[in-house]
């Protein structure tokens, strides 16, 4: 493929050009690039029409245990964390090695400063038992733990340092990545597409992910405080984790967390375009839950969240 066929390849993926550099005043008006880097925006909207801009629907749910609801819960907020802290250990070198960035070891620090939800699409989750079932066994303490259904209330593309995207279990369509890598020098890409693909032995998962880009290099984060009191962002060190660097960010529950609501309901305010609006609509049980511990989680849980609180529909296994 030509060069420039390349270039325009790593738009279509949702690169923009950010910064350039040229060896003299000649070259820069004809053009040509003693080096360029490319990296995917913090603007969401402008990954829209995209593989990495999700909207086909906006309810999602998530997995956790019980004692992990309970900290959201009285947080008022959900828990992003940072790929140190992934299941899957390969997590971002997966895509880094299939697309030609061998020095993986230059990421650390991305690893380290991207943040991420795991969720999954409820209507498709809903419709097929079996992969529901596989999900409560991996993520959901076997049946032990809970899930959360979760909504997005505004608009993705007015988002910035977030994104929402489906998790690809291939490289087929960012191909164009790599051949960049073999065949011109002096350009650099921002890992952070990486980001959303993983293994195909994960692929049951049917995964979506919300990611929070904190890279002080790469983004100008919004900020909000009252009173001199920083309410967004609140990034924090998880010390009850066996892991080095493993942190986790504050996303603010929409129908929780009040202080901050406000923020949220200005129509067309900065911060109400710029962070996500997610609100927990029902909370579902693990099936290894008696009805007697149903009762009393559903007490505990109620006070703090005026939502449905069910059992699972598939206890009628159990």
């Amino acid at each position: 493929m030509e060069r420039e066929d390349l270039l325009h390849k790593i738009e279509e993926i949702g690169f923009r050009l950010q910064n350039a550099a040229f060896r003299d005043s000649v070259q820069r008006e004809k053009g040509e690039y003693n080096y360029r880097y490319y990296c995917i925006p913090n603007n969401n909207r402008d990954l829209a029409g995209t593989d990495f801009c999700y909207e086909d629907q906006n309810e999602f749910i998530h997995f956790t245990s019980l004692d992990n609801l309970y900290h959201m819960l009285q947080s008022c907020s959900l828990r992003l964390y940072n790929l140190v802290n992934m299941d899957d250990k390969l997590e971002l070198e997966y895509a880094l090695h299939d697309l030609s960035f061998h020095q993986t070891d230059k990421w650390i620090k991305d690893k380290e400063n991207i943040f991420c939800l795991s969720m999954c699409s409820y209507p498709e989750i809903n419709d097929d038992e079996t992969a529901e079932h596989l999900l409560w066994k991996i993520h959901g303490r076997n049946g032990a733990g809970v899930y959360v259904r979760l909504q997005v209330e505004n608009n993705s593309r007015n988002w910035e340092q977030y994104h929402l995207s489906k998790v690809y279990y291939h490289t087929t369509n960012v191909q164009a990545i790599k051949e960049l890598h073999e065949t011109i020098d002096n350009i650099e890409l921002d890992p952070k597409v990486c980001c959303f693909f993983k293994n195909s032995i994960y692929s049951f998962e049917h995964e979506i992910r919300l990611l929070f880009d904190a890279r002080t290099e790469h983004t100008v984060t919004v900020s909000i405080t009252k009173d001199d009191k920083q309410l967004y962002p609140i990034l924090i060190d998880d010390k009850l984790i066996d892991k080095e660097n493993v942190k986790y960010v504050e996303l603010p529950l929409a129908n929780l967390n009040t202080t901050l609501l406000s923020f949220f309901g200005i129509q067309g305010s900065r911060k109400e375009i710029c962070l996500p609006r997610i609100s927990i609509t029902e909370i579902v049980l693990g099936y290894r839950y008696s009805q007697e511990e149903v009762l009393r989680i559903q007490e505990k849980i109620k006070s703090f969240i005026d939502v449905p609180v069910t059992l699972s529909r598939l206890k009628k296994y159990y």
